[in-house]
């Protein structure tokens, strides 16, 4: 019996220390200056980064929006310059000590005109 009240002690504590959010970071017009007819769009891509974190020293990736932006360029159909019309979003999970983040990137894939 102590046991179990002791686990559903540990858990209670755990839940009320953990939790989770999602942060949209607002939209970004391009990843680098273009002029409005000098590129030609190749459809909407996205990219995603999850990133570890114990307590506040991360374990993986530094700069997930990069990767993320980089991810999605290169999931064009094609060979992609830049985005366009981009949106950032951070899924946040915090177990404790463990903090789970996915930064997801989502845009227009576009090809720069000579």
């Amino acid at each position: 019996m102590r046991t179990i009240i002791t686990l559903a002690m540990v858990t209670a504590v755990a839940m009320a220390c953990g939790g989770c959010a999602v942060i949209p970071l607002g939209p970004t017009s391009a990843t680098r200056p273009i002029d409005p007819g000098q590129y030609k769009e190749l459809g909407p891509v996205q990219g995603k980064v999850l990133t570890v974190s114990l307590l506040i020293w991360p374990l993986t990736e530094k700069n997930p929006s990069r990767l993320a932006v980089d991810r999605a360029i290169a999931a064009a159909p094609s060979k992609a310059d830049a985005l366009i019309d981009i949106t950032t979003d951070l899924k946040h999970i915090n177990l404790v000590i463990i903090n789970l983040t996915w930064t997801e990137v989502r845009g227009t894939a576009v090809k720069l005109l000579e």
